[in-house]
């Protein structure tokens, strides 16, 4: 499977093209959710109502795709063998014109975003000091820009893109300038089972 490893502030942001389309009954699903509106600072986001759409058995193929970026995520990438519980999952649609204010995922371990439908706009990570300025706030005049010296990275999604990143990462959408809605589907983890040991008195049982 192919996938792409960038680092935003020693973070690995994992992006695949997945070439997965949705199905018709995977479309008839989603168009039959309810949704409702969200307007911070007159940027507008539908959000659905439901926000465990994939104990829909319509969508379990998506939810497989889910989980087979997630293992390798976890297993090649991160190099752990801890298993995670999928926590919510929800869909959102950017409207020309609007865009997704900057936030992170509370009480969420990774962020798997996909996303069925783009025509227009990028998704960004950012943070209000970048590595260099972790120890001390100093300004730098770079030469070039990278990994260690901005404050942002930038993706820009194309239909069957998928994406994992640590929930705790600030993120955010441009707007969306296409005629065209900018949909996204979206599921948060957490860890489960057993983390350390007595002997070590740092045993966590989830």
């Amino acid at each position: 499977m192919n996938y792409n490893i960038a680092h935003f502030q020693g973070f690995p942001i994992y992006h695949s093209k997945t070439n997965y389309f949705l199905e018709n009954k995977e479309k008839q699903y989603l168009s039959s959710l309810k949704y409702f509106t969200e307007e911070p600072s007159n940027n507008v986001r539908y959000i659905t109502e439901n926000s465990n759409i994939f104990q829909s058995s319509q969508l379990s193929n998506l939810k497989k795709l889910f989980n087979k970026h997630l293992k390798i995520y976890l297993e090649e990438v991160l190099q752990i063998k801890n298993q995670l519980k999928l926590t919510q999952s929800w869909i959102t649609i950017n409207k020309p014109n609007h865009k997704h204010r900057p936030h992170y995922h509370r009480n969420c371990f990774l962020s798997v975003v996909y996303y069925p439908q783009i025509k227009s706009g990028s998704l960004y990570f950012s943070s209000d000091r970048c590595m260099l300025q972790q120890g001390y706030d100093f300004v730098f005049d770079n030469i070039k820009d990278n990994m260690y010296n901005t404050f942002e990275m930038c993706f820009n999604p194309i239909p069957s893109s998928l994406l994992i990143f640590p929930g705790w990462i600030m993120h955010g959408t441009t707007k969306n300038e296409s005629n065209v809605d900018r949909i996204m589907i979206g599921a948060s983890y957490f860890l489960k089972g057993t983390l350390g040991k007595d002997e070590n008195y740092n045993k966590l049982v989830l």
